[in-house]
């Protein structure tokens, strides 16, 4: 076990960003599983339809 805790550190202390990167991944993936609540729809449902529509068009050009 200790082994595997040196290891993961030295990891962190020479690739810091790729940590960062696999830690926003797995973030993405958890909030894209979830569905979305009424209140998070109300503040931010617009602004969602319309980034997934200019990615619609852009992906359709």
């Amino acid at each position: 076990m200790t082994k595997a805790q040196s290891s993961a550190g030295d990891l962190m202390e020479r690739q810091p960003l790729v940590i960062g990167a696999i830690g926003l991944a797995v973030g993405a993936a958890l909030a894209g599983a979830l569905r979305t609540t009424q209140i998070e729809d109300n503040y931010i449902g617009g602004v969602s339809d319309d980034v997934k529509a200019g990615v619609s068009d852009c992906s359709s050009r």
